[in-house]
């Protein structure tokens, strides 16, 4: 399965000329994500120190939606992913504004490379505009956490939604009727 974050929301969202906004902040993001870049968590770990070369590089870099080439910010759709070259990549993480019209549903398997803290930190954001949308955290309430951190650095405020337990019931109930 691997370290996945989901979202997605029940029906249309009606404040969808919010979108352009939303992308911008990406940008903003993103440079705040390039001063602070998200540390590697083994490395205080003993056997990091005899192996680092166990799980090749922890490499912060954002690349476009196939690991390689410039990320997309456009104001109406935002793709990026980590890095091919150094196998810190995984699924992309795509975000069109013309999917506001639908029901949705959608996943960013992310293994826990270094661009997972843009991910949650850019959904994080995109709740901030679009309140309608339920989020889930492979990594739990804790996996938005470092999120929340670098969106405060990044815009003053940024709070972790699954810390809030009516949000949380929320993403209950709209994930449910994604199963249903």
């Amino acid at each position: 399965m691997g370290y996945t974050h989901s979202w997605g929301w029940a029906d249309a969202i009606p404040n969808a000329e919010q979108f352009p906004q939303w992308s911008a902040d990406i940008i903003r993001l993103l440079a705040c994500y390039k001063e602070n870049p998200p540390p590697n968590p083994w490395q205080d770990e003993p056997w990091f120190k005899l192996r680092p070369d166990l799980f090749g590089k922890w490499d912060t870099t954002i690349c476009g939606p196939y690991g390689f080439d410039a990320p997309i910010i456009r104001p109406d759709f935002v793709a990026f992913n980590g890095n091919r070259e150094t196998e810190n990549n995984c699924e992309s993480f795509i975000i069109d504004a013309k999917d506001l019209k639908y029901r949705c549903f959608f996943s960013c398997k992310t293994w826990g490379n270094p661009y997972d803290l843009l991910v949650t930190a850019a959904l994080i954001r995109f709740k901030h505009y679009f309140p309608e949308i339920a989020i889930y955290c492979g990594g739990g309430v804790e996996g938005l956490d470092a999120a929340a951190r670098l969106c405060r650095k990044a815009f003053g405020h940024g709070r972790n939604p699954l810390r809030d337990a009516a949000y949380c019931r929320f993403v209950d109930r709209v994930f449910g009727e994604r199963s249903a």
